[in-house]
């Protein structure tokens, strides 16, 4: 493998720039494509160029390096079990266990390739059921930043607030929303306990009463908390909790102020352009085109949010940009960077398929459509990888789901008027196979006049008469003509 200089010189006419304490030679950030697209090997190359890049935490045990783990961790689960099978809800809890491990390893997998160069950041659906447990294995894997998007990332800062090196970096899509995520981060925080037990000692011929508390919590541990001899203080661990001392039904409300906290940089997603899932207004796809959520007037909107919170953080445009005239034309709103997705998919080191990077290449205004995805978000792809029979009009028809990898599904949970489609299953089928129909998100790469712009910047790069289907450009060609 090629060694990683991070003493060579780039020859750039785009500003450098930080999120948090993290430098990125270009103000580019690669996005994190799940399922196995953004994976080490991608990772390896962006990081060669800029420095930072980003992994998935999408169904990251499906990748094929990590084949022979899963399948010994359920080889050995039915070993165990004393009928000698595994119950739906012992799938689950397996899935969920190989995912975790294998975040944590991929993680260190992409630290390895890059030979420790390089800052790693993960992107965490806040719509995966497993949502905590990954933004913890992460944190605990060395990751170097957390991008979160599908929901608002309210509770993010808490689930890191041990990890205070980490950037975080919300997606969002109005600058009402960034309003909104900031204000919930500084909120003083609540939440109940019940009494376990009231013992009375005697020191001194004093008698102290010392209560001891169960602290319950969505997705937390059960904590041991205590009363010091005042009444007037919660303790946790090391952490204190004021509280109001109101104990007639044995119970006691913890109020914790968290020290103020900002995302360390935004993503502003224009739905109108973006591709996978969209964060349209009311997650509806009448909205996808909303004027709102355009770059246009979500840039500077947001800029006036964060300069009323007199807060000085990066915000940066997810939007469909392929040319170095698209980054221009953003870092000229004020932008301090911009996303890329759909041009990093075709390179020689995504892990897509080669029919999919064609399929992408090759697209037309006709060929990209929008649907009612089963996470219940608008969804752009790639039309002819779905059956109309399965996104639009369709009623509900899963028989099991072992995977239960979203906190709301459509097809899991029998609800009618969304695709009925697992997402999971269709996106790892498009990195394996050229044909039938699987799903394929997609950016919306064109022009208002229909000239798709990844084409036209690929036969830039390599020649006019270039022949897409013999080869893929690489990370590092695509970098050096937007430098240019």
């Amino acid at each position: 493998m090629e060694k990683l200089d991070n003493s060579r010189e780039h020859t750039n006419t785009l500003p450098e720039l930080k999120i948090w304490k993290h430098r990125s030679i270009l103000p580019i950030l690669q996005w994190g494509m799940g399922i196995w697209i953004s994976t080490a090997e991608l990772a390896w190359s962006v990081a060669r160029e800029w420095w930072i890049w980003t992994l998935s935490a999408g169904a990251v045990h499906m990748i094929p390096i990590y084949k022979k783990y899963r399948a010994n961790l359920f080889r050995q689960a039915i070993k165990n079990s004393p009928n000698g099978k595994l119950s739906k809800d012992d799938h689950r809890c397996l899935f969920k266990e190989a995912n975790i491990f294998c975040i944590k390893e991929e993680i260190k997998r992409a630290k390895e390739i890059s030979q420790w160069n390089g800052k790693i950041f993960i992107n965490i659906m806040v719509a995966s059921k497993d949502y905590n447990e990954c933004v913890k294995a992460a944190c605990e894997a060395g990751v170097d930043g957390i991008v979160s998007g599908a929901g608002l990332p309210k509770d993010l800062h808490k689930l890191t607030s041990e990890y205070p090196d980490i950037a975080l970096v919300p997606i969002l899509s109005q600058a009402k929303w960034v309003g909104v995520l900031i204000d919930v981060w500084n909120r003083p925080y609540e939440v109940k306990c019940e009494m376990k037990s009231n013992k009375t000692t005697t020191i001194n011929g004093q008698k102290i009463e010392n209560r001891e508390w169960k602290l319950y919590q969505e997705d937390w541990a059960e904590l041991l908390v205590k009363t010091d001899n005042t009444g007037n203080i919660i303790i946790v661990g090391d952490r204190e909790y004021r509280y109001d001392k109101d104990m007639s039904d044995n119970t006691i409300t913890l109020t914790k102020q968290y020290e103020w906290k900002i995302p360390d940089a935004i993503i502003l997603e224009d739905p109108s352009k973006a591709g996978g899932h969209l964060w349209a207004i009311k997650w509806k796809i009448s909205e996808v085109n909303n004027p709102q959520t355009t770059l246009e007037v979500a840039v500077p909107a947001t800029i006036n949010v964060l300069k009323e919170k007199n807060i000085d953080i990066p915000v940066i445009a997810a939007w469909w940009i392929v040319t170095r005239k698209d980054i221009d034309r953003m870092l000229a709103l004020w932008v301090k960077w911009v996303q890329m997705w759909s041009l990093f998919l075709t390179t020689e080191e995504s892990n897509a398929h080669p029919d999919f990077k064609n399929k992408v290449i090759n697209a037309t205004m006709e060929d990209v459509g929008t649907y009612n995805s089963s996470a219940f978000y608008p969804a752009r792809y790639l039309k002819e990888s779905l059956e109309n029979e399965d996104i639009e009009g369709v009623t509900a028809k899963c028989k099991s789901c072992l995977y239960e990898c979203l906190n709301n599904c459509a097809l899991r949970d029998w609800i009618p008027g969304y695709a009925q489609i697992c997402i999971q299953k269709k996106l790892v089928a498009s990195t394996k196979w050229s044909s039938g129909k699987w799903l394929k998100f997609i950016w919306y790469p064109f022009t208002p006049e229909g000239e798709n712009k990844i084409t036209s910047l690929l036969k830039e790069i390599k020649n006019p008469t270039w022949i897409i289907e013999i080869t893929f450009p690489t990370v590092k060609e695509i970098m050096e003509i937007l430098q240019k």
